[in-house]
């Protein structure tokens, strides 16, 4: 495909996220197995059912614009799976593993939300409303599972610090989060 206009960087990149989104939700039960806190699970099985919503909003889109998304591959996705795989693989501390796949998955969500970000953008200004509107929803819910993975990422840090501290120290480390409350 030749890029000579914003239509077809438009349909590129909705391809591209096609193909991230279906590479994310055939990984994601891989990851989960490999994680040992029942939070991290839970959120994984919300996500993973919220990736295949967006598979499904894509298809839509796909029928609104009259075009194929399928057929191109997404080699950011394909690091991101690949490290959290690998992640999901490893033996060791299970709060440190844990939080090793927030991280690639914070990274994933953050991935996610930029390219929509830009995908709506585009839609904006190609007059596509019902696409863009369609994006709209898929960048809020990229936003809400951003925050979640945040705030659970918090969370398992401050237990696994105050669990080292205690340990190593027998000091409480407080986290700006606890002063907050």
């Amino acid at each position: 495909m030749a890029l000579q206009s914003l239509r077809a960087l438009f349909v590129q990149q909705l391809r591209f996220m096609y193909s991230a989104e279906h590479q994310l939700s055939k990984t994601l039960p891989k990851v989960l197995q490999g994680v040992a806190s029942q939070e991290l699970k839970s959120l994984i099985r919300e996500y993973q059912l919220q990736v295949e919503e967006r598979c499904e909003r894509l298809e839509t889109i796909a029928k609104i614009i009259t075009e194929n998304l399928g057929g191109e591959r997404c080699g950011v996705m394909e690091a991101f799976v690949r490290h959290a795989s690998a992640l999901s693989e490893l033996r060791g501390e299970e709060k440190v593993l844990d939080l090793g796949i927030m991280t690639t998955l914070r990274q994933v969500g953050h991935f996610e939300k930029s390219c929509y970000e830009i995908i709506r953008s585009f839609a904006d200004v190609l007059e596509e409303g019902e696409v863009a509107k369609t994006l709209e929803g898929m960048l809020s819910q990229a936003e809400e599972n951003e925050r979640s993975l945040i705030l659970l990422t918090e969370d398992m840090m401050d237990s696994a610090i105050h669990e080292t501290s205690t340990r190593e120290y027998g000091v409480y480390r407080v986290s700006p989060r606890d002063m907050a409350s």
